[in-house]
């Protein structure tokens, strides 16, 4: 085998073009480029799986950085603008490696907010973009903001200031306006653009649900309108978690009272007897409903039931009845939704949208949605479902699609880099497409995480792992000058810190030059251990 190093670059001149090439082959660390091996060794994987680890430990991490957060380019698609919801995903999937960074790309995101709470769809720098009546991506603010500050413990961001954007009119009749948009002279904090975000999303329709605008995260039911239940869910997440740290009590309580109305809504509306539906149309048809010719049942709607916290027994019986309808372990894919819209057929008495231009099991319209299944993955080890956990983190990896020269044949993507979608269309079912620029790398690094239970609260961390049938399973972080092993096995009882036995469930970082090794019992035991410092808190996704 052979190594190899390539740069592209460019120079005000040709002196200083080989000038810096020369440097580059001197081994010179170039400005704006990344330190790998100092960056991963922040938190590194080790578990029985080798597929995992190859993944975890640097591809994942490469595919969230360099295409998604820096170059926002992929072969797919070259565009280079920010997506407002896009990089917020990914900058917190990279926090266990460059807190930094989210923190600054959280505040750049919040003076993408318009005066009225909502956000530009995407832009280009310094604000030439496209405003929506996508109903989503706003709260994507809040999401990140609550995930930065109980990861780090930095609460101070929320006082940080950003100014708005001029309010500009989307014209009657059309979905977005493009523009060069103007900042407003108004400037509040991060927390009061949260809240912004938060009371703009939180308008809902006749059933109590919140609106779905033009597009809910699936921008290609844009023509659904009414109320979407996939927003209320994660408006309801949404909300407690910021609760948990919003300075203001009043904007708290607030958001606690928000939350268990649209749960209440939710399962007075929402449940369709088996599972949960996705969205009322505009005219109130019921989407995602046995009764539907199409869109029968949708993979996010009972992720999210889980990650809201919805009626347990419910939330069972809707991720028994995604697995059933939506998982084909024989062709390794867990679709978006069944059965596809199909304009031939028929179909709705609705148009969902642009969803129904893609032929039947490809992309949106039924393939597997790589970003869904993670969220479905997550909230698998939300249940603690280990069987399943481990089975649909095997369906996800690319390089089990890639096992053999035939196998690689009809997947025909790079098995080191996530693919937004794997087609079932059976004249290409298996084949995958649109990889690198997708959001589905940075949420399997994070399902990843959940699996193992990793859990980091400013200087305070716990291993949690869902083991299956590992018999155990290993994270290596650095916290400043010290190494800490963090090793989850089966046999552990109790946590111990250096032979120590240590209460509670988080283990204490120390910057004090040494090298320590933690061990943690597997999930199963420390269900049953007294839980004396979460405080009923699940761990947060």
């Amino acid at each position: 085998s052979r190594s190899w190093r390539f740069l592209l670059g460019c120079a005000d001149s040709v002196a200083e073009a080989y000038a810096l090439a020369r440097d580059f082959r001197a081994g010179a660390k170039l400005p704006g480029g990344t330190d790998w091996p100092e960056l991963l060794e922040a938190l590194r994987i080790e578990t029985p799986d080798e597929a995992v680890n190859f993944l975890a430990n640097g591809f994942l991490q490469a595919q969230a950085l360099d295409s998604r957060v820096r170059g926002r380019t992929g072969l797919y698609q070259p565009g280079g603008a920010y997506g407002f919801r896009d990089q917020l995903q990914d900058v917190i999937a990279l926090l266990p490696y460059d807190p930094g960074r989210a923190r600054r790309h959280i505040l750049r995101c919040a003076a993408r907010q318009f005066e009225d709470g909502d956000v530009l769809h995407w832009w280009h720098e310094p604000a030439t973009g496209v405003r929506t009546r996508v109903s989503d991506d706003l709260l994507f603010l809040p999401w990140a903001a609550a995930r930065y500050v109980e990861t780090t413990g930095d609460a101070s961001i929320l006082s940080d200031s950003a100014p708005y954007l001029e309010d500009i009119a989307i014209p009657e009749g059309a979905e977005d306006v493009y523009a060069d948009m103007r900042p407003s002279p108004l400037c509040e904090t991060l927390h009061q653009h949260c809240m912004r975000a938060l009371r703009r999303a939180a308008r809902t329709g006749e059933h109590g649900l919140c609106t779905m605008g033009g597009g809910d995260w699936n921008d290609g039911m844009n023509r659904v309108g009414g109320e979407s239940v996939w927003l209320s869910e994660f408006l309801a997440a949404t909300a407690v978690d910021y609760a948990r740290v919003a300075p203001d009590e009043g904007d708290r309580a607030w958001l606690i009272a928000l939350g268990a109305r649209l749960r209440a809504a939710l399962e007075e509306c929402a449940w369709d007897g088996e599972w949960y539906l996705r969205a009322y149309a505009g005219d109130g048809t019921k989407l995602g409903g046995r009764e539907g010719e199409a869109c029968q049942i949708d993979l996010i709607s009972q992720a999210w039931a889980v990650l809201a916290g919805l009626d347990g027994a419910r939330c069972r019986r809707a991720m028994d009845a995604a697995w059933e309808r939506l998982a084909d372990e024989q062709l390794g894919v867990v679709k978006l939704l069944d059965p596809p819209f199909d304009p031939a057929a028929g179909g709705e008495g609705f148009d969902p949208g642009y969803i129904a231009a893609y032929p039947p099991g490809i992309r949106e319209n039924g393939a597997q949605y790589t970003h869904a299944a993670c969220w479905y993955l997550c909230a698998l080890i939300r249940q603690g479902d280990e069987e399943r956990a481990h089975r649909a983190l095997q369906m996800l990896l690319p390089l089990n699609h890639a096992k053999d020269a035939r196998a690689a044949r009809i997947y025909r993507v790079e098995p080191y880099a996530m693919a937004a979608d794997v087609y079932t269309n059976p004249g290409f079912a298996g084949r995958g497409g649109w990889t690198w620029y997708t959001g589905s790398a940075g949420w399997m690094l994070r399902a990843i995480l959940a699996l193992l239970g990793y859990e980091r609260r400013g200087s305070k961390v716990r291993l949690c792992v869902l083991l299956g049938g590992w018999p155990e399973a290993a994270v290596t972080l650095r916290f400043g000058s010290s190494r800490y092993r963090l090793v989850c096995r089966r046999g552990v009882e109790r946590i111990t810190l250096d032979a120590e036995a240590v209460e509670g469930e988080f283990i204490e970082l120390k910057d004090d030059g040494r090298e320590h090794l933690a061990l943690f019992p597997p999930r199963e035991v420390r269900q049953n251990i007294t839980q004396k410092t979460l405080k009923g808190r699940e761990t947060v996704l």
